[in-house]
């Protein structure tokens, strides 16, 4: 049975057939699903959608692209750019989030993390971090797991990632896309690597060179779902259906089979979140 650790279902891209799709994910073998939250309104969908299915858990946090969700406007089409010094409505953000994580059924705070790809205004960026390092301290506070996105912020993730293995706080490295000796190191401090459609990618040399590198018992699987298709369905809507391709790609570069890659990456997933594994939650 395979693990998905990380989906975005509850999305408009399902809309139209969402119970079809899910039929069909179960019937492939997926034994169980994270659906991870990106705002504050996919966190409570994710968070719906778990309770609807009781293989399903969710994930709940606001993404680093969505930092706007912790101001009070976050109209895209404006040219009007927050305070990001005003961080009194964020409070309220971060409230509702604490009582979300609380929730049956939620096993992680995620998607949270970096992206500086986009944003080169210094004072966005401090407030990325800022709101970062909030919701890994919610983390850590309820014994939660994270699930971190870092895209062009290498260094800032890594430096902030180091504390918070200080303080016991463990995770997911999601859809990773740096260097074999960072995600070597992300393993020291005790991180699992989220692997999903890239390592089938002609471009995915890197993410490739990081799971062979790194030790097995520290993959986990993942789709992105409906993003980052994999190949041979790359340009195509994305379910977690598709994580046979990517547990295929492993199996090669590790020179081992199929099904022990599936064997393997389930008990990861089960270490990742406990609760799920010994039944405690759902």
């Amino acid at each position: 049975m395979i693990f998905e650790t990380h989906a975005h279902l509850d999305g408009e891209e399902f809309d139209q057939d969402r119970e079809e799709v899910l039929a069909r994910v179960r019937e492939a073998g997926i034994s169980h699903l994270v659906n991870i939250g990106s705002d504050i309104k996919s966190s409570r969908r994710s968070l719906a959608l778990a309770h609807r299915y009781d293989w399903i858990y969710a994930a709940v946090g606001v993404h680093p692209e969505e930092i706007r969700d912790f101001y009070p406007t976050r109209d895209r089409q404006t040219q009007e750019q927050p305070d990001w010094a005003d961080r009194s409505y964020g409070e309220q953000v971060m409230r509702e989030i604490r009582q979300l994580a609380q929730e049956d059924k939620v096993v992680a705070v995620g998607e949270i993390g970096l992206d500086y790809y986009w944003v080169k205004d210094p004072k966005e960026r401090k407030a990325q971090i800022y709101w970062f390092q909030r919701q890994l301290a919610l983390a850590g506070e309820l014994g939660l797991p994270v699930v971190i996105h870092s895209r062009d912020a290498a260094k800032d993730t890594m430096e902030i990632m180091r504390e918070a293995a200080k303080e016991g706080i463990r995770g997911v490295i999601h859809c990773y896309s740096y260097s074999k000796e960072q995600a070597l190191e992300y393993v020291r401090l005790g991180f699992f690597i989220g692997v999903g459609g890239v390592v089938t990618f002609k471009n995915g040399r890197k993410l490739r060179e990081a799971v062979e590198a790194i030790p097995i018992r520290s993959l986990v699987l993942e789709t992105d779902s409906p993003y980052m298709s994999p190949e041979p369905r790359r340009g195509r809507r994305n379910d977690p259906r598709n994580l046979r391709y990517i547990a295929g790609r492993i199996a090669e570069i590790r020179g081992i089979s199929y099904d022990e890659v599936v064997s393997i990456t389930e008990e990861n997933a089960m270490r990742l979140y406990p609760e799920v594994r010994d039944g405690r939650i759902g």
